[in-house]
């Protein structure tokens, strides 16, 4: 991005701190907001509480449902440490990201790989704890 770019963001950004074990997002939830991570670490779950990765400092996450309109929340994100987070409204995303097809289409591309690994992982956990519960009995 420009730096002109990043000052248009930058001025809509809304810091916020979350403590150890706080939910940030929630799967399933309704998307009002992406996050940047200025420093801490979250770690990221599917459905179903398997933990999918950690993000830390410089790291982003919610633009997957702000991207596919209607969509909920794909993972549930919850703060490991103290975390400082900037926080973008919905509506300053769409005025100040969509506008930027470069922007929107890399967004774009990992929103894709963040659902389709989110999916997989997610899948093979259900897998392995219905294989689990069943093969005890």
């Amino acid at each position: 991005m420009s730096p002109a770019e990043v000052t248009d963001i930058v001025q809509y950004l809304v810091p916020e701190i979350f403590l150890p074990n706080d939910t940030i997002i929630q799967h399933g939830s309704y998307a009002t907001t992406m996050y940047f991570l200025a420093s801490g670490t979250v770690a990221v779950y599917t459905s179903s509480g398997k933990e999918i990765c950690h993000l830390c400092d410089g790291d982003y996450f919610g633009e997957v449902s702000l991207l596919n309109k209607g969509q909920t929340r794909t993972a549930t994100v919850v703060a490991i440490e103290t975390c400082q987070l900037y926080r973008l409204e919905k509506n300053s995303f769409e005025k100040c990201l969509l506008k930027n097809r470069r922007v929107i289409d890399k967004m774009l591309n990992e929103a894709k790989i963040r659902i389709k690994e989110t999916t997989m992982l997610d899948e093979r956990y259900k897998k392995m704890l219905f294989e689990k519960t069943f093969q005890a009995t």
